[in-house]
């Protein structure tokens, strides 16, 4: 029997600002549209900026080098007679030429005034003619190669110290998210199956001005979430790049949390287009017609669907970072845990492999962190020990072993699970015993009783373990062997156990409601069982409700009692809109909406 922990949500601090910018309360789609023409003019403006830093667009042709005069090799007596040959034939063709030839030729030796944009260094070139026949012997010596600077090391102290300064507006740009729908399965339900009188009110608007962010987190209001998210980032300015990827982290786990994969999908790879490296310029300007390698045609084994079903926009996102900017802001401003819900895009995909693939080099990354802190150097340089740091890529490492663990067991992959989990528990000098249970725990799900009973009588001998972590083992333990009464009386003594006890935790004490609510169906108690979890859910609804496993065991009690399911069943789901916030997943209810 597998254990089933109550679900609390998890969003990091998003250290977003204090200052609530000014945002209309109307629905996303009008602020996507009011926002898209100032982008098209920060566009218009992006462009220009980027056709004069190009040099090779706008700079005037420079003097030849080869036709400067150095001290070190004089020019000799031919080649000074060739010279003034030339220059008479070029000044006897001058009275036969148009200004515009003369222009021409002026721009290698007429000094113009600072070009700002290529029209008006246009225009400041036709309003300057040619001053004076061309000077080719014009004494230009350059400097001496010993005299000039040295240039700076790339990896010289200085620059590593001192940050670039980044000012990406591509973060801050409203085309990068789609508006989020007011409605979901939840509402479908109470639309179908509860009066207009007696369903509960639910705010599926996402007005977020009149909360702030813990309670938002708090109630599990994800799609206010998401729009608070989402109107920040227009509002921040591009320059606070490491505010704006927190906001981001917070944008994007909460369309997750609202179970949005595709539109979280879409987003996601628009922020990464946004934040990859620079790409080099195609060699070809002819455009392929014929479908790539690795195009099928085939139907798609992802379980959910993908962006270009759905017909959403298919707008260019393109990076303007240099490879330096790249290197720094992966380095030292992502947040981690957007790596991480990166690497969880596969797995909405349906690639679960790939998923494995993401986790595992995510894993490494933090092996090679935690040694790099540990020697004290950050790309070759060296320093004291960060033990801060050590500990925290220990952790990280840690957390991705057990996500992969989690994936091993959907897959059914046993075995390779608890060779993880094994490695997990031998890397730590002293092992959490919560660690060992889970190990257990996945040793009793692949039938290895055996394996289970030595690590939960390690457990039990362990004075740092606590009472309800024993109780729970204990009764895993008899119901895998079919002991349901050793079962149900070792899970009494912790449900009916004072609020406050030593030793009991309030999270414990609902899965244990859960675990005595499956022992009682196997001695076949049902009315006892549902009483256990209705009894569980009115002493602390915000907290059931979160937990999956709870509801789709009473309403399986319910189905099991056909005189009272339908009417039991509305009860259940009218209890359940009041608490749940969003995101719930509604096939625990075990109530079709078609």
């Amino acid at each position: 029997m597998e254990e089933q922990q109550p679900k609390t949500p998890n969003v990091p601090d998003g250290r977003v600002s204090e200052e609530d910018p000014e945002v209309s309360s109307d629905t996303e789609e009008s602020d996507a549209e009011d926002a898209s023409g100032s982008l098209e003019q920060s566009g218009e403006v992006g462009d220009n900026l980027a056709l004069v830093s190009s040099s090779a667009a706008t700079e005037p042709e420079v003097p030849d080098p080869f036709l400067v005069d150095d001290s070190d090799d004089p020019v000799s007596d031919e080649e000074e007679d060739q010279d003034a040959s030339q220059s008479a034939e070029g000044s006897e063709e001058n009275d036969n030429v148009t200004p515009a030839d003369e222009i021409a030729l002026a721009q290698s030796v007429v000094e113009l005034p600072p070009l700002t944009t290529p029209v008006s260094a246009l225009m400041s070139t036709e309003a300057h003619p040619l001053a004076s026949p061309l000077q080719v012997n014009k004494p230009m010596p350059p400097a001496p190669v010993d005299t000039l600077p040295a240039p700076s090391s790339p990896t010289s102290s200085s620059d590593d110290d001192e940050p670039p300064a980044l000012f990406i507006s591509g973060l801050t740009a409203p085309t990068m998210f789609l508006p989020i729908p007011n409605t979901d399965a939840l509402s479908t339900l109470l639309a179908k199956y509860i009066p207009p009188e007696q369903r509960p009110r639910r705010d599926t608007t996402g007005e977020w001005q009149r909360s702030d962010y813990h309670t938002l987190v708090m109630t599990n209001s994800w799609r206010a979430l998401a729009r608070m998210a989402r109107d920040r980032i227009v509002a921040t300015d591009p320059g606070e790049v490491a505010l704006l990827l927190n906001l981001w982290y917070v944008r994007l786990s909460s369309l997750a949390r609202l179970r949005l994969y595709a539109q979280t999908n879409h987003e996601m790879a628009n922020l990464f287009s946004v934040l990859s490296p620079p790409q080099p310029l195609p060699t070809s300007n002819t455009l392929s017609t014929q479908p790539s390698a690795g195009s099928s045609t085939g139907s798609s084994l992802s379980s959910h669907p993908s962006v270009s079903s759905l017909g959403l926009p298919q707008t260019q996102h393109r990076s303007t970072l240099s490879q330096a900017e790249h290197e720094y802001i992966w380095e030292n401003l992502l947040p981690f845990e957007l790596e991480v819900l990166r690497a969880k895009s596969k797995y909405w995909e349906g690639d679960h492999m790939g998923y494995l693939d993401e986790l595992s080099a995510l894993l490494g990354k933090c092996k090679r962190s935690a040694r790099r802190a540990g020697r004290g150097g950050v790309k070759g340089k060296t320093g004291a020990r960060d033990d801060q740091a050590v500990g925290m890529w220990k952790e990280r490492g840690a957390r991705i072993c057990l996500i992969m663990v989690s994936q091993l067991i959907e897959m059914k992959d046993f075995p390779a699970a608890t060779t993880l989990m094994e490695s997990l528990l031998s890397s730590n000098s002293t092992p959490s015993p919560r660690l060992r249970a889970a190990l257990a725990r996945i040793h009793l799900q692949s039938g290895n009783l055996a394996a289970a009973t030595e690590h939960f009588a390690k457990i039990a001998d362990d004075p740092t373990s606590p009472r309800s972590l024993k109780v729970i083992n204990t009764a895993l333990l008899a119901g895998a062997e079919g002991d349901w009464d050793k079962a149900v009386t070792t899970l009494r003594t912790l449900v009916d156990a004072d609020e406050g006890e030593e030793g009991v935790e309030e999270k414990e004490r609902h899965v244990a409601a859960n675990n005595l609510a499956v022992a009682l169906l196997g001695q076949g108690h049902l009315k006892e069982g549902i009483r256990v979890l209705e009894e569980s859910l009115q002493s602390s609804p915000s907290t059931v409700v979160s937990a999956e496993p709870m509801l789709f065991n009473l309403s399986t009690l319910y189905e099991l009692r056909a005189n009272i399911v339908a009417e039991k069943k509305r009860d259940l789901l009218v209890e359940v809109s009041k608490w749940a916030g969003d995101g719930l997943r509604t096939t625990c209810l075990k109530m079709t909406s078609a």
